[in-house]
């Protein structure tokens, strides 16, 4: 069965100049009236049609619908006849949707599931009757275009012999959530303006830019695992604790996420994540953990081979040829469209392992028009290939979007922390990158686009904004109301939704706040809405016994790699008030980092051997990206707290295994006693598979509140 497929030629002439002009008939040959207005150079034309209201452009151009609106479509511009076509069209017909309505009536709709309709219409517009049947008595099923027609509730009537019959069709919004990775806004091309910037050359992102609304004050966490874990629950990682190097693996299943609220909710929406896990649990920890029903990608940090990597689908792995990122678009857009076959909303959390390293050349065919970019005189190697690789995934990312029906999604697309320090560029750089709480550690791009976007398109905003944010954003979106949502209450949720700021009608009181954790990397960064370009930073491990809090407090307007610390004790004015503001928020959020150290107890590491036992002391991560983490350390009978291995803020909680942090462990242990001899250390038994063997060591020497 086909609908508006037939075309029908009309000869325009308007100020001298002649066009052809198709214009798209139903099957039954019936050409709906258009409207048309000529002003000026512009000429309009409008008429009804099954999906949308089809619209026109300028003069002197081709056209192409998307969604209500026509733009000039460049490959065909100097064809002759001018013709309109969807999206949604291929070789055959317009993409259809097979939706199933149920009816009601004065009276019941004939027994007889053979009786078809005398007519049915769609939101006032006629359906062919071939697109018609029946499956049950009050049930009438169709196929239709509803691509381009907005989220919300469609009438449906059917006209029997015997009466009239009415049911409703509710489109629903979709969700579009990709997460790009180690991607600071150094790094994108529609939000870096320095002349010295060597950037990559998007433009799909650059579209998806002019069309919804970008976020100039955009920030996650400083590193992968923690910004996921925050965008699921709507909490930080002093509440979630991944990142929190005792608690590297405790991303919990009792952690409430947003697919597992989807599903207690009973939303419609059908729901994938492909890409990058990273939060534990092994080959199912997206299920037991996260909540998502479906999933394609990888469970720990990163792949070593773009080209050649372990693909776990839906807990089963598999070595994969295929470039990541094409794989994990085809996941994406093979689901989109299955969703889009049944008229039925979706979910999909694409975090892309792009363009985390292992820096390389991306496929030729991925490059965009004209060819990759060059290499700058000056420019390293590494950061040549990361802007390949951005450009790569852009392309991708400009497939991705064309499977959506963009009237029906709200697309986001955000970095999960900044670039890596390796390739970062100005304005931040010297050590302020992936990683750290400074600026450069975790300002990222965001930008969404979608019906609930009512801005002007291409507008920016300099609104505080932080992935948290996201969590109660795309639950408002999917039409979930957080107060109904059971329990989720008592999680204590820090998530505001940006749905405000889409519309310009934004109040909240909003602020940033940003946490790192690790050796000699633990605090907390905030930034307030009343003083948006300040910035303070605490610097305090709170499992340290001898350490105080260190507090950085700078003005990032004059000051945006927060080089020149602003002097505290002199400060008036406004920075004063600034300050002030800040350290309010941050004993209002929980401000322990700013409390003085604690005492009665000691903070110990130990040091394990490094050679002469078998087998070996484990690396800090196991080949799939998953945390090694110890089970026990025991000092003269007394167990202590197991903080962490001991190594960089990432190592914890990205894929990093440094040598180093291999042969240490950080534990705290209380009450304090000073004297430790000798100290237990007991990780989990080698996999069968290796062995089973026992991996368990004594010390080989002990700091007592000092650093190693």
């Amino acid at each position: 069965m086909t609908t508006l497929r037939a075309h029908n030629t009309f000869l325009l002439s308007c100020l001298g100049m002649v066009f052809l002009l198709s214009l798209v008939r139903s099957q039954s040959g019936e050409m709906p009236t258009p409207q048309i207005h000529v002003t000026g150079t512009t000429l309009t034309i409008a008429w009804q049609g099954q999906g949308t209201l089809y619209g026109s452009n300028t003069l002197n151009a081709d056209w192409v619908t998307v969604g209500n609106s026509v733009s000039p479509y460049v490959e065909t511009i100097t064809a002759s006849t001018k013709l309109f076509y969807r999206i949604a069209y291929d070789a055959d017909k317009f993409n259809e949707a097979s939706l199933s309505v149920t009816l009601t009536g004065s009276s019941a709709a004939p027994s007889d599931l053979s009786e078809l309709p005398v007519s049915v219409s769609f939101n006032g517009v006629d359906v062919d009757l071939g697109n018609v049947s029946r499956s049950s008595q009050q049930t009438l099923d169709l196929d239709y275009v509803i691509y381009g027609l907005a989220p919300g509730d469609y009438t449906v009537e059917a006209v029997f012999a015997s009466g009239l019959q009415t049911g409703t069709h509710t489109i629903h919004a979709n969700t579009l959530l990709m997460i790009v990775d180690d991607w600071g806004v150094d790094a994108s091309p529609v939000d870096n303006a320095l002349p010295s910037a060597l950037l990559a050359n998007m433009p799909h992102l650059s579209s998806l830019a002019s069309e919804g609304l970008r976020f100039t004050r955009a920030y996650a966490q400083p590193t992968c695992s923690p910004t996921r874990a925050t965008i699921l629950t709507g909490r930080q990682p002093w509440q979630h604790d991944v990142g929190v190097p005792e608690k590297a693996e405790s991303f919990s299943s009792s952690e409430i996420t947003l697919p597992e609220i989807f599903t207690t909710m009973e939303a419609p929406h059908k729901m994938l994540t492909v890409g990058k896990w990273h939060l534990g649990g092994g080959d199912d920890g997206f299920s037991t953990r996260g909540g998502w029903p479906e999933f394609y990608g990888i469970t720990g940090g990163a792949v070593q081979n773009y080209s050649n990597w372990n693909k776990n689908s839906n807990g089963t792995s598999a070595t994969s040829l295929v470039y990541t990122t094409t794989d994990q678009v085809n996941e994406a857009t093979s689901f989109i469209q299955s969703q889009a076959a049944t008229g039925t909303p979706w979910f999909t959390w694409v975090a892309f392992n792009a363009p985390h390293d292992p820096f390389h050349a991306p496929p030729a065919d991925l490059a965009p028009a004209g060819g990759y970019s060059t290499i700058g005189a000056t420019e390293s190697t590494d950061s040549h290939y990361y802007r390949t690789m951005l450009e790569a995934l852009d392309t991708e990312i400009g497939r991705l979007l064309a499977s959506v029906d963009p009237a029906q999604t709200h697309i986001i697309i955000i970095g999960d922390n900044g670039t890596p320090g390796s390739v970062v560029q100005a304005p931040y750089g010297n050590g302020h990158a992936k990683g750290s709480l400074y600026s450069g550690g975790n300002h990222v791009p965001l930008i969404v686009k979608g019906p609930a976007v009512t801005v002007s398109a291409g507008s920016t905003t300099d609104k505080l904004v932080h992935c948290v944010d996201l969590f109660s954003t795309i639950l408002e979106l999917s039409g979930i109301a957080e107060p109904a949502v059971p329990d989720l209450a008592a999680q204590n949720v820090t998530s505001t939704s940006i749905v405000p700021i889409l519309s310009g009608t934004d109040t909240a009181d909003r602020c940033v706040i940003v946490e790192s954790h690790g050796e000699n990397a633990s605090g907390r960064a905030l930034i307030v809405d009343d003083y948006p370009d300040y910035r303070l930073f605490i610097f305090n491990d709170l499992d340290e016994v001898l350490d105080s809090p260190v507090i950085e407090f700078y003005h990032t307007g004059s000051d945006a790699n927060e080089q020149a610390p602003l002097n505290i004790a002199s400060l008036t004015g406004e920075a004063l008030a600034a300050y002030n503001a800040c350290i309010a928020k941050d004993l209002a959020m929980g401000g322990y980092y700013s409390d003085e150290p604690t005492t009665g107890f000691d903070t110990l590491y130990i040091e394990l051997p490094s050679s002469g036992v078998s087998p070996e002391v484990p690396n800090l991560t196991k080949t799939n990206g998953t945390d090694i983490s110890v089970t026990s350390v025991t000092l003269d009978g007394n167990a202590a707290t197991v903080i962490g291995r001991v190594g960089p803020g990432a190592s914890q909680t990205d894929e990093s295994d440094d040598v180093t942090a291999r042969y240490w462990v950080k534990v705290r242990i209380a009450p304090a006693n000073g004297t430790y001899p000798s100290a237990h250390v007991v990780f989990p038994d080698q996999p069968a598979g290796q062995g089973g063997a026992a991996r368990d060591y004594d010390s080989t020497s002990i700091l007592v509140n000092a650093h190693p």
